[in-house]
């Protein structure tokens, strides 16, 4: 039976991941709109979400070092509260390339780290018996948030000035740090071994065969970050699609990563996890060009559901593989978190190459060639089962 306290914050944690969607369609716009270029958008934008790759580093120190004798708590109402500063403080309207970026790495800070702790929260509280139910209940409800936060987002970033939906967003990470103190905890000591130990050892792992060949996957998989934002001011500005209906391909999309998860967990979970990761590599590949078929709503509105099932088909997989090379190394949390790090790493430098890239080949040679370079990771994937 699930830790009821445990397991509505996480719920509510996960909610409010999903929900912080509703700037999804303001934020680019108003960077756009204050003067910076399609590539400037995207490039400050990934620079911005770095962050993400500091993952492992919240995780350690929460492990190792409690505040008042507490491991969770504590920290996930702080970096809640960093996020919701740093989502106030942009709704202030900062100014200047760089300013931008802090205040979003500020808001990416406490994002990530409240994602990871919470991971962690999980994680302590499971069993054997109620694990999936954690992940089901996790998922499930960043899955509803995101849904629901699509056509919203849409609907306030044209109903309302953009610096207010951002304090809106501020409000969201408020409700978690007040959940924060329904959750038992019990209170703890610090850890015998040093915060910097478990990491120590997942980065020597990284350069085993298996684990560095995996890592190339990973960076290989993420290669499709490269066009998002070029392709959103496309279905804006060059299409002229509206902001309602954009969040509401967003929401489609979210509702295709139901069902693709759905699809993967009944029936394909069963297969070669080799045969299942290339068929995933064919399947993006083709999933990212089929960007080049939206000419309208309607099309739209079919390749970002099928956009949305695809992608949570061919990423299972590779989680799948992840989980499995972690496995019995001592270290697992932390090693996976390391492989999580790699792959928003290789999302956040694909990003900035795309915002370089994208002035000079335009976004239909950048989808193209995005997604002919997906199918780098056969190779890999081959190389891998030789040696696992």
């Amino acid at each position: 039976m699930l830790e009821k306290s445990s397991a509505r914050l996480a719920a509510l944690v996960y909610f409010v991941q999903g929900a912080l969607g509703i700037t999804g369609i303001a934020l680019p716009l108003y960077l756009k709109n204050i003067g910076f270029s399609v590539s400037d958008v995207t490039y400050l934008m990934s620079l911005g979400s770095f962050p993400w790759f500091l993952k492992i580093l919240y995780g350690a120190i929460s492990d190792s070092v409690p505040i008042l004798g507490m491991r969770r708590k504590p920290y996930i109402f702080l970096s809640s509260l960093i996020s919701a500063v740093g989502w106030l403080v942009f709704s202030t309207k900062p100014t200047g390339f760089w300013g931008i970026v802090a205040v979003l790495a500020v808001i990416n800070t406490g994002f990530a780290a409240t994602d990871v702790i919470t991971d962690g929260l999980i994680v302590e509280r499971s069993t054997k018996e109620t694990a999936g139910k954690y992940q089901s209940l996790a998922w499930g409800f960043r899955s509803l948030g995101a849904i629901l936060s699509g056509a919203l987002g849409g609907y306030l970033a044209r109903a309302f000035p953009y610096h207010q939906v951002f304090a809106m967003a501020a409000v969201l990470p408020m409700a978690t740090m007040i959940a924060c103190f329904f959750v038992r905890e019990h209170k703890t000591s610090f850890n015998e071994f040093p915060v910097w130990e478990p990491i120590w050892k997942s980065i020597k792992l990284l350069f085993t065969p298996a684990m560095s060949v995996f890592s190339l996957i990973l960076i290989v998989g993420s290669l499709s970050a490269s066009f998002n934002t070029p392709f959103f001011f496309h279905l804006k500005e060059t299409m002229q699609i509206k902001e309602e209906i954009l969040g509401m391909l967003m929401s489609l999309s979210w509702m295709g990563a139901i069902i693709g998860a759905l699809i993967f967990g009944k029936f394909l979970s069963r297969f070669n996890i080799y045969k299942l990761m290339i068929a995933g590599v064919v399947i993006n590949v083709f999933n990212v060009i089929a960007c080049l078929l939206v000419q309208d709503v309607r099309s739209a509105v079919f390749v970002f559901l099928m956009s949305g099932i695809l992608a949570y088909i061919t990423f299972l997989p590779f989680l799948t593989m992840c989980a499995k090379l972690t496995h019995g190394t001592g270290v697992e949390g932390c090693l996976f978190a390391v492989f999580m790090s790699i792959h928003n790493l290789g999302t956040i430098t694909s990003g900035l190459v795309g915002g370089k890239i994208f002035p000079l080949i335009g976004l239909q040679s950048l989808i193209v060639g995005t997604g002919i370079l997906g199918f780098l990771a056969i190779p890999l994937i081959l190389k891998l089962k030789k040696i696992v």
